[in-house]
């Protein structure tokens, strides 16, 4: 099967569940695009200064559709990430992992795709409030379900081995 047909089969069948009611759940970071240097490795640092250890940090992935529209902060401050260090691929698009200090962080979410045939927005978004602890990861999964959307925040810590690697090359750690 070429690439484009599986490409419409799939937005096809995402767009049959949007209307039908049929459940659509998405994968994990480790699920993420990443064929080699096809695909970008990004890292959003949400804190001050340099990249700290990744053992010191809390990571947050999520399913690629997803696009946070703010984050605050425990305090209620918006925040925006003060670092995004970029592997660059051939494509823009790829595995996106946000580090955070430990603290409880709000999320607004929404999500969007398209593939150059089909394309689904959310028409509201999703306030989702997850607190994060030192070498913690969580990922922000999407689900359709009918003409809604839902979002759950899960364990990522099986995905951690490939954060950090792509961490590294991202950083460029010695």
């Amino acid at each position: 099967m070429n690439f484009l047909l599986a490409r419409h089969l799939f937005f096809g069948f995402l767009v049959f569940s949007l209307v039908s009611g049929c459940a659509t759940k998405t994968g994990t970071y480790s699920d993420g695009v990443s064929a080699g240097p096809l695909y970008s490795k990004i890292v959003n640092l949400y804190y001050p200064g340099e990249a700290q250890p990744f053992e010191n940090v809390a990571v947050v992935s999520m399913d690629t559709p997803l696009i946070v529209r703010s984050i605050k902060d425990s305090k209620g401050n918006l925040m925006s990430a003060s670092v995004e260090k970029v592997k660059r691929g051939l494509y823009s698009t790829g595995r996106r992992q946000s580090h955070f200090l430990p603290g409880t962080y709000t999320f607004t979410v929404g999500y969007y795709f398209y593939d150059g045939n089909v394309s689904s927005s959310s028409k509201e978004d999703i306030v989702k409030t997850i607190s994060l602890e030192k070498g913690q990861a969580r990922h922000l999964n999407l689900f359709f379900g009918g003409r809604t959307w839902s979002l759950s925040d899960t364990d990522g810590a099986a995905a951690l081995p490939t954060m950090k690697d792509d961490f590294d090359q991202v950083i460029k750690v010695k």
